[in-house]
């Protein structure tokens, strides 16, 4: 009758263990400490209206240079919002800045575990350039031509 108990015992602990070992596989995998984190957004200007969008990818690479995949990786910004987190996949995690109505320079952070980088975004300015060109290129000086 004891041994009956004991595998009795025995049973119940393993099957708290398998439920224990379950529920932790909800838990973010992190990128080794040996791997590589690079941004790269675009575009790298919207306007500030409240609903553009710059699209935001995190690239992870082990030590060989390889895709890493099955981790999650964080986002953060100074401005605007960002998609909180995202798993990797094809050694690509992405995220979408959405720009608020402040105007200024986002600066976006990605990381897992102990890796990171960053990356700026400009919100609301507007690059503006004006090209003039006269047709034809030259008129005398006469007081007539135009």
């Amino acid at each position: 009758m004891h041994a009956s108990r004991n595998k009795t015992w025995v049973l119940i602990a393993l099957s708290l263990c398998v439920s224990w070992l379950a529920s932790c596989s909800d838990e973010p995998v992190l990128a080794p400490n040996s791997a590589t984190l690079s941004l790269v957004v675009n575009p790298s200007s919207i306007p500030a209206d409240g609903q553009s969008t710059a699209s935001v990818e995190a690239i992870l690479q082990d030590s060989n240079g390889q895709a890493i995949q099955g981790v999650t990786v964080w986002f953060t910004t100074t401005l605007g919002t960002i998609t909180e987190k995202a798993d990797v996949e094809d050694g690509i995690a992405r995220a979408t800045l959405t720009a608020g109505h402040e105007e200024g320079t986002a600066t976006i952070r990605a990381f897992s575990g102990s890796i990171s980088d960053t990356i700026q975004v400009n919100i609301g300015f507007r690059n503006l350039s004006i090209l003039l060109t006269a047709n034809p290129p030259e008129i005398p000086a006469d007081g007539v031509s135009t």
